[in-house]
C-alpha cells in the first residue's frame, strides 16, 4: 500500500491468487466482514506512516455473502513518502510495474517533507541509490 501511495497509486484485490508472473491464477476469496475491513485498516495504520488514503470495497462472491473480495484503492499521495515499519527500522517502498523496491531513507527534497520550489509530477518516485534497493517480487 505504501509503495502504491508513494508512486502513482493503484488497486489491490484481496482474494485472488497470483502465479509466478503476477497474473491471476485462482479466486479463493477472503472474509469480507466489517471486522475484516476494520482489522485491515488497523494493520495498515500500525505499519505505515503516515497512513495513506485508501478506500476498501467489499465485494461478495454471492449476493449477501460474507466471503468474496476486498478491493483496495490506494491514491497517489501528496503526503509522501510513506514509510513501512520493517523489523526495527523504517523503509520507503516504491512500485515499479509488477515489482516493489525499498529504500532505507528518502533521497529527494520532495520525499523528506521539505518543500521543493518546483515539485515533480505526482507519479514521481523517491530516488534511491541502486545499492539501496531491496527488490521484492
Amino acid at each position: 500500500m505504501a509503495a502504491l501511495a508513494n508512486t502513482a497509486g493503484g488497486i489491490i484485490i484481496l482474494g485472488v491468487a497470483e502465479d509466478d508472473q503476477a497474473q491471476a491464477a485462482a479466486a479463493p476469496g477472503v472474509a469480507i466482514s466489517d471486522d475484516a475491513v476494520c482489522r485491515m485498516r488497523q494493520v495498515i495504520a500500525s505499519l505505515v506512516a503516515p497512513m495513506p488514503e485508501i478506500d476498501i470495497l467489499p465485494v461478495p462472491a454471492s449476493p449477501g455473502g460474507d466471503h468474496g473480495f476486498l478491493i483496495v484503492a490506494v491514491l497517489p499521495s501528496p503526503s509522501r513518502p510513506h514509510a513501512v515499519l520493517v523489523n526495527v527500522g523504517m523503509r520507503f517502498p516504491v512500485r515499479n510495474g509488477k515489482r516493489s523496491a525499498t529504500c532505507p531513507s528518502p533521497r529527494s527534497p520532495r520525499h523528506t517533507g521539505i518543500a521543493s520550489p518546483e515539485p515533480g509530477p505526482r507519479t514521481s518516485a523517491p530516488r534511491c541509490r541502486r545499492g539501496d534497493l531491496d527488490h521484492r517480487g
